[in-house]
């Protein structure tokens, strides 16, 4: 196990993940995800997805708010991060714990889902689905963020993407690997990219600018395992875009009743286990 994880962590600091796992704590092996589970997560999120997208529902919810809460908006997130619990023994009755509408850690998860898998051996791969490629992973994420720009601006707007954060997690934060992944993609197509604390922006109230350029997008970005005598509860976490699912990943903790991403917890490889058909 050592040899492996060793092997593993370092893969992941050549990839660009340069702090695990001192800063940011991978476990070694991985949370498994029955297809049918899957499935079942994909028909809640879509319905979800359709309900809350419909002109009525937006309408009958939002009549006693404020008036702008009420505009309607033709884009759409593109970080939407769905955590569920998957009870021990009894992952079908799966219970959802929170949405986030800017779920952090896309693309380290990616990341770690796609390394796990090529380093894993024949024998453990052939009973997994295989995840998208980083590669991959990264050109979905960059059409779906230029998607939606079109959709809002009609058009590729043609000023600066702003990745926002503040200055001590630009600095020091456990995500920020995550940010500069985002940039990297990003710059290889030909965007203008900028990572900034808000403190470095200044607007006019109607137009917002970095380094004197103006900024057209924003980006502001419980299962039981044991390996061996370690025991850690985790969550799944689901990204889905539009209603469709497109990236998994999970959190180990060492405590049932709280959670600590510190050694031996912490992210974990998330794929999905293929089942033979009855």
């Amino acid at each position: 196990m050592s040899s492996w994880k060793e092997t593993f962590w370092s893969a992941l600091r050549t990839a660009g993940m340069t702090f695990v796992p001192e800063q940011f704590s991978v476990v070694p092996f991985p949370q498994k995800i029955p297809q049918s589970i899957l499935a079942e997560l994909a028909t809640f999120i879509g319905t979800f997805d359709r309900v809350t997208g419909r002109r009525a529902w937006q309408e009958k919810v939002t009549a006693r708010c404020p008036q702008i809460a009420r505009l309607t908006r033709q884009e759409v997130c593109f970080f939407s991060a769905w955590d569920f619990h998957l009870p021990p023994e009894r992952p079908g009755d799966w219970q959802l714990i929170e949405f986030n509408d800017n779920g952090s850690g896309l693309l380290l998860a990616g990341l770690i889902n796609a390394i796990f898998y090529e380093l894993a051996p024949e024998s453990e791969r052939t009973a997994l689905k295989s995840p998208l490629t980083f590669p991959a992973l990264n050109e979905w994420v960059a059409n779906i963020v230029e998607t939606e720009a079109r959709r809002f601006f009609g058009t590729f707007p043609p000023g600066i993407f702003l990745i926002l954060d503040d200055a001590e997690s630009l600095h020091s934060g456990k995500f920020r690997s995550e940010l500069k992944l985002m940039c990297d993609c990003w710059r290889q197509r030909g965007w203008q990219v900028v990572m900034s604390a808000p403190e470095a922006t200044e607007n006019d109230r109607e137009r917002l600018f970095v380094n004197g350029e103006e900024v057209s997008v924003v980006v502001k970005p419980r299962l039981c395992l044991r390996d061996r005598d370690v025991y850690l509860w985790t969550d799944l976490r689901v990204w889905a875009y539009r209603g469709e699912i497109f990236c998994l990943s999970g959190r180990a903790s060492c405590h049932p009743e709280r959670l600590d991403l510190t050694l031996p917890g912490g992210w974990l490889p998330t794929l999905i286990k293929v089942e033979e058909k009855g």
